[in-house]
């Protein structure tokens, strides 16, 4: 694969140092925790979101032809290549818990907790369809300048699952509204109907084409 294409980090090689082996990868900016750290974790303008939400489910898309689930999508592990050069482009990292989705393990506690779909929480077989529901995290907490679902144990999570809070925050301009939509289609409780990433960047938000046709925008 094109690292710059799949929006993945490249890795170069492997190196043993003290007995320990090193896994050598490209050289990148800072993680999206602390870009968002950095200016206080004040939310971020839609404008910043869509570009976000496309490069990781660009990532996601490659990820899921070549049949392997991430399972540890979050803030730490989206990685700003140049910010200064190239705002928001973005690459996915740390592959230390991805697997084939063939090999998923029923039960096994993956994704960190803020980011932990509701199949992944409960036990319950899951697919790739679980690193949607962590970027559809991941993009209503850089709407909102917190955790969508800040929980600290896992009892605490299953009593937060609400995507209606998220709604009645995205309804005041059509661009909010179609944003609104995306997030439900990324935080849908049942994986089979859950947006796949090829969704995602067919989506209006994502493709802009609803602005496009409107105020007659070149792409």
């Amino acid at each position: 694969m094109d690292s710059n294409q799949n929006n993945l980090v490249e890795w170069y090689g492997a190196f043993t140092c003290n007995r320990y082996i090193c896994l050598e990868f490209e050289h990148l900016d800072k993680s999206l925790y602390d870009f968002m750290k950095d200016r206080s974790f004040q939310r971020l303008l839609l404008k910043e979101i869509r570009p976000i939400v496309k490069e990781v489910a660009n990532a996601l898309d490659y990820l899921k032809a070549a049949g392997i689930i991430h399972a540890d999508i979050k803030f730490e592990n989206i990685i700003l290549v140049n910010h200064a050069k190239e705002p928001y482009r973005l690459k996915v990292i740390d592959f230390g818990l991805a697997h084939e989705v063939s090999d998923a393990d029923q039960g096994a506690c993956i994704q960190s907790l803020p980011f932990r779909s509701p199949e992944t929480l409960v036990g319950l077989p899951y697919t790739e369809a679980m690193d949607m529901w962590s970027l559809g995290c991941v993009a209503a907490s850089l709407y909102l300048g917190c955790l969508l679902y800040p929980g600290s144990t896992e009892y605490d999570m299953t009593q937060r699952f609400s995507s209606k809070t998220t709604m009645d925050k995205c309804v005041e301009s059509s661009d909010r509204i179609l944003f609104g939509d995306l997030l439900c289609g990324m935080l849908e409780f049942d994986a089979a109907k859950r947006l796949s990433p090829r969704q995602v960047l067919q989506h209006q938000f994502s493709s802009m084409q609803d602005m496009v046709s409107r105020y007659h925008l070149s792409p």
